[in-house]
């Protein structure tokens, strides 16, 4: 994510150091990304390691996103990244407002948005995407279910049914309006 970084590059290394017992000896905050932070972590080994930082009251479950990632890269899905277990066995660490993940390092080249810079690249992903759906029986985390519901359908689906209008002066005209859309 762009921006200013939530906590601060001794924060994150010394995390990273007691929770996965990495020898950190370099980090290095990378403002790139979206919707999470991300720090560049260097071990006295010359390891390198993308950590992240996930907001603790994101749109999301990290952790159960997280852990479907671990389940499916563990299935055999080589292309499948995942983050690392920290020692206690958790994908997530909670630092103050935030859940620190560590991935591997890829070096790599990043495509122009979303086209694929070669039809072999493009016969790639379709090939990753088939064995993902065809090899893999996961269950959903349920974190992770979208129900699409709206909120407050009901309340909704009663005016629409012309209860709780109240008698104000555009009542029939908005009621007809909305009934026409049905």
């Amino acid at each position: 994510m762009f921006g200013d970084a939530p906590l601060d590059d001794d924060a994150v290394g010394s995390v990273v150091a007691d929770w996965w017992r990495f020898d950190v000896a370099a980090v290095e905050y990378k403002p790139i990304g979206y919707g999470s932070y991300h720090w560049l972590v260097t071990t006295a080994d010359r390891a390198r390691w993308f950590v992240t930082a996930d907001a603790a009251n994101g749109p999301f479950d990290v952790t159960a996103a997280y852990g479907v990632a671990r389940l499916l890269a563990g299935s055999g899905l080589e292309f499948v990244r995942a983050p690392i277990p920290s020692r206690t066995g958790s994908v997530v660490v909670p630092v103050e407002l935030w859940l620190l993940s560590v991935w591997p390092w890829l070096d790599g080249r990043v495509s122009s948005g979303s086209v694929h810079e070669s039809s072999a690249d493009l016969a790639a992903t379709l090939q990753c995407v088939r064995r993902l759906h065809e090899s893999v029986e996961v269950t959903p985390a349920a974190a992770l279910v979208e129900t699409w519901e709206l909120d407050g359908r009901a309340e909704l689906t009663r005016l629409l049914d012309g209860e709780g209008w109240g008698t104000g002066p555009y009542v029939a005209e908005a009621g007809a309006l909305l009934d026409g859309g049905r």
